[in-house]
């Protein structure tokens, strides 16, 4: 499923960049745009035993147009999420697993479809993923672990405003899920 995610956002940021021949005028998003994102992730854990319980991911996150390009905006930001999944096991064995990320985030917005509200992005995050395992057998008793690692995700995603600031967002890519769903607010 990784690869299938890299390979297809890899592909829209190569349509994004072989679009060069788009003006930028009109677009939703452009330099000086701010917008501040609050999405639901989904997809991430996934076992074939026990019985899970995940919630999906939060985030939160924003950016800002930086620089304009004949073929789109280049944006900056940052964004912050969580996500928890516990495993309660037939043989009396308990497990959750708590993830924080925390991350820069660069993007290019490109008009692709030539729709007004329709705001599309492709992108990249680079930052930290801060993951706890808890964990409890009949034979262990309880433990905990924890590890701090580095975060490379590609994403990408479409924003359509509604009003003129506010707007619903779909994002693709590897995170905290593979699909994240949520509403932006523009800022400026």
């Amino acid at each position: 499923m990784k690869k299938i995610t890299k390979i297809f956002v890899a592909i829209i940021a190569v349509g994004i960049l072989a679009s060069a021949q788009m003006s930028v005028k009109g677009q939703a998003f452009e330099k000086g745009s701010m917008v501040a994102n609050a999405g639901l992730g989904f997809g991430w854990y996934s076992y074939g035993y026990g019985n899970v319980t995940s919630l999906p991911a939060i985030s939160v996150s924003l950016e800002k147009g930086i620089k304009d390009f004949d073929f789109g905006t280049l944006a900056v930001g940052g964004i912050v999420g969580f996500k928890h999944a516990s495993l309660g096991s037939a043989y009396g064995s308990d497990w959750s697993w708590t993830d924080y990320i925390i991350a820069a985030r660069g993007a290019i917005h490109a008009d692709l479809f030539k729709v007004e509200k329709l705001d599309t992005y492709a992108g990249v995050a680079l930052g930290l993923r801060l993951e706890t395992w808890k964990y409890e057998t009949a034979f262990t008793g309880k433990a905990t672990e924890s590890s701090t690692n580095g975060l490379f995700a590609l994403y990408a995603g479409a924003r359509y405003y509604f009003t003129e600031k506010f707007a619903a967002f779909g994002e693709v890519g590897y995170g905290l899920g593979y699909l994240t769903l949520g509403v932006s607010l523009k800022l400026k």
